[in-house]
């Protein structure tokens, strides 16, 4: 399936929940990814956790742009990446950082 620029195959999927405040339309790489990122109980205050949420709880967002349930060690070199680069991290314009230390 083509979802704008994006092909969906495999496991990877976006949200498109629709509930009071609407789906996030965030795309993530797993269904695991997908169900983590939801909160709340069913039918009762259930919902999407935002950026800061989701990398509060450890997920992370690739440098292609599908968010991880967590943080993942690349262990060779990718893409320009040195080895042992944590994806989740990318610097490029539009992806989420983590929060700045206070």
């Amino acid at each position: 399936m083509m979802v704008g620029s994006r092909k969906l195959r495999g496991d990877h999927c976006r949200c498109s929940t629709f509930d009071a405040g609407g789906g996030c339309g965030e795309y993530f790489n797993s269904t695991a990814a997908f169900d983590k990122h939801r909160t709340g109980r069913h039918g009762i205050d259930r919902r999407c956790m935002s950026v800061p949420e989701m990398l509060q709880a450890g997920m992370a967002l690739s440098s292609t742009g599908w968010w991880l349930t967590e943080r993942r060690i690349m262990a060779a070199v990718t893409r320009g990446r040195s080895a042992g680069a944590a994806i989740g991290t990318d610097p490029s314009p539009g992806h989420a950082q983590p929060p700045e230390a206070a």
